[in-house]
């Protein structure tokens, strides 16, 4: 169920069998544009792309052969540095992975293999 308070009438929502959590929705949105200073009703939806290609890597439809120079992992709190530290290895031309979540080093070697990373670099 999308809870976004603008949805005036019916709400969906799309599932692939290989996923367990929807890959695109939408709804109704008859006054969201009253803010605006608009009266339009509408309808409209989103589609998450990456989603819909996880699906179809996980059909097999597609491979996803990327490789990546450096994975660049961090400890709690040092998100930040982490940034600072991938955005310095872009500019210098490297193809550059940055975790989403912090990681301890452990999880951080795991992550090295399972996206394709040539190396790691660890902020602490």
């Amino acid at each position: 169920y999308r809870s976004l308070d603008y949805y005036t009438g019916m709400l969906f929502e799309v599932y692939l069998p290989e996923m367990g959590y929807p890959v695109a929705g939408g709804g109704r949105y008859d006054k969201m544009m009253q803010r605006f200073g608009l009266e339009c009703p509408a309808t409209g939806f989103a589609v998450g792309v990456d989603r819909v290609l996880l699906a179809l890597e996980r059909n097999g439809v597609i491979t996803n052969n990327r490789t990546w120079d450096v994975l660049v992992a961090w400890s709690e709190g040092k998100l930040p540095e982490a940034i600072a530290k991938a955005t310095a290895l872009r500019r210098e031309g490297r193809s550059v992975k940055l975790l989403t979540e912090a990681a301890d080093l452990q999880g951080a070697a795991l992550a090295v293999k399972e996206y394709g990373c040539k190396s790691l670099v660890y902020v602490e």
